[in-house]
């Protein structure tokens, strides 16, 4: 989320201390309204943070592993090209790996016993092969994958043997894999769908092991496992609150669990937050296109024909969707609807998602544009009262664009990125070598050819638009006060969509 993320670390505060969550039915709806601070007021604490220590700390647990040895320090330069991606418990084994282009890498194994390096992936085609961690002996390698996959999965390649075991879980693209220091439990976390989600797993047998406790209305977000005596400390997450740490005193189903976080959450009825809807939006026409994924924001008392905001999501981080997002909250309580969305080409859902866009970034761009824009109609908002919003170089390129290109469909558009040439990586694809030089021709389109010259200059950000339709921030994330900055976009798009968004109907 860019310059939002930045924002939402910026700020401190909490909300009222020892405060509590129920999913009981309370009394009718009252229409009420918030402040912008007050949903700015807090913030999730990850559960690597320093700030999770000292809550462990204050709650007076702590963990009865005995970590293994640390490998020695040892200088070590990869190959040209190459960085190191893994290292064995004891040092003696080294995952390194390159990327040849984006869908391509290769990973060589160094031996510091034997003073070896050699290929260990690919065996016999090109995929993507991401090390994450040796096992605690250093005889297998766990590493991401999408060789057999549209996306990442879990494998486990036994070093000695070379047999690899996969633990796929269909649909989701693996994200990150945490490790108890005893070797004994990993915890894996996936993107599905934008949804991010978590389990524990026995490290030997690679069996699941039994759901963590949960409070009602939340799910498990991401794990951190001690080991088997040490208790996992753990993330939840729902839409209407920030992600919260709980810690549970061992990962089996008898565990004792106790929340560490609660009480962060702003002092926000329930009643009055919104639960994001997924959907998956169909490009008209074209039936082989995939479905684009997206959530909708809907108000809990919309007003007749309500205004919305498309939110084109940057990449560069994975998708946190169906969780708390503290504007969307916000915007959802004033009146607005909000269609979030990753548009085709995006990362974080897939090879095919991510070249469904090739060759013809710009115009699938509008077309996911104009997708979004018939859902919403559909569902009754005000159809002269849509703007945009675009995270990153490129999405904010776009919503400029798209005021231009698509004249008097959208009121207003929010440029959170103020590239002036977010193609300009053109001018770098012929000097590229193969087979990257290949991959961005194909993405990209060949650069000398008329076609993609066009394309090129329709990104440019637009000179003559007036500030009251574009709302541009070449940098926000450096902002001296990121308060000031969510209330001058507040400011812009209340403007824009209607002068009543003050308050609830």
């Amino acid at each position: 989320m860019l310059w939002f993320t930045a924002a939402l670390l910026a700020l401190a505060g909490c909300g009222k201390a020892g405060s509590t969550r129920s999913t009981t039915p309370g009394p009718a709806l009252q229409p009420r309204s918030f402040e912008l601070g007050e949903f700015l007021a807090s913030r999730a604490t990850a559960v690597d943070s320093p700030a999770a220590a000292r809550l462990l700390a204050a709650a007076g647990l702590t963990s009865s592993v005995e970590l293994p040895p640390a490998p020695p320090a040892v200088l070590f330069v990869p190959p040209d090209g190459f960085r190191v991606a893994a290292v064995a418990p004891h040092g003696d084994r080294i995952a390194l790996v390159r990327e040849l282009d984006p869908d391509t890498t290769e990973v060589l194994l160094h031996d510091r016993a034997r003073g070896e390096t050699r290929l260990l992936l690919p065996l016999d085609r090109d995929a993507r092969f991401l090390p994450q961690r040796f096992s605690a002996d250093g005889s297998r390698l766990h590493l991401f994958a999408d060789e057999v996959d549209d996306t990442l999965q879990l494998e486990i390649l036994d070093l000695d043997t070379g047999e690899r075991s996969r633990r796929a879980r269909p649909g989701c693209e693996a994200l990150r894999l945490d490790t108890s220091p005893d070797g004994a439990i990993y915890a894996l976390q996936w993107s599905c769908r934008g949804a991010v989600e978590s389990a524990l797993f026995d490290a030997a047998t690679g069996e699941a092991l039994r759901p963590l406790p949960l409070p009602d209305g939340t799910r498990l977000a991401r794990a951190l496992p001690a080991g088997r005596s040490g208790g996992v400390l753990y993330e939840i997450a729902s839409a209407r609150y920030p992600r919260d740490l709980m810690f549970a005193d061992n990962p089996g189903p008898d565990a004792n669990a106790r929340p560490l976080s609660f009480g962060l959450a702003p002092g926000i009825a329930a009643a009055d937050l919104v639960d994001p809807v997924p959907l998956e939006l169909k490009i008209s026409g074209s039936p082989s296109v995939p479905p684009i994924p997206a959530e909708l924001w809907w108000p809990r008392r919309p007003g007749a024909a309500p205004p919305a905001l498309i939110w084109m999501e940057n990449d560069g981080l994975p998708p946190a969707w169906q969780e708390f997002h503290p504007f969307l909250q916000f915007l959802a309580n004033h009146g607005v609807v909000v269609l979030r969305l990753r548009l085709r080409g995006s990362q974080g859902l897939g090879k095919r998602f991510r070249h469904a866009a090739d060759g013809r970034l710009v115009d699938a761009g509008l077309e996911d544009l104009d997708a979004a824009r018939t859902e919403l109609a559909k569902r009754g908002v005000d159809s002269l009262r849509i703007a945009l919003l675009g995270e990153g170089s490129w999405c904010g390129a776009l919503a400029a664009t798209a005021l231009v290109e698509r004249p008097g469909r959208f009121v207003a558009a929010v440029d959170l990125g103020g590239e002036p040439d977010p193609l300009g990586q053109h001018d770098a694809v012929p000097a590229l070598a193969e087979p990257a030089r290949a991959w961005w021709l194909t993405r990209f389109g060949d650069p000398a050819t008329e076609a993609v010259r066009r394309d090129r200059a329709r990104m440019r950000l637009p000179t003559n638009l007036p500030s009251q339709l574009l709302f541009l921030a070449s940098d926000p994330a450096a902002a001296s006060d990121s308060a000031a900055a969510f209330a001058a976009l507040w400011e812009f798009l209340s403007t824009r969509l209607g002068a009543n968004l003050g308050g609830q109907p």
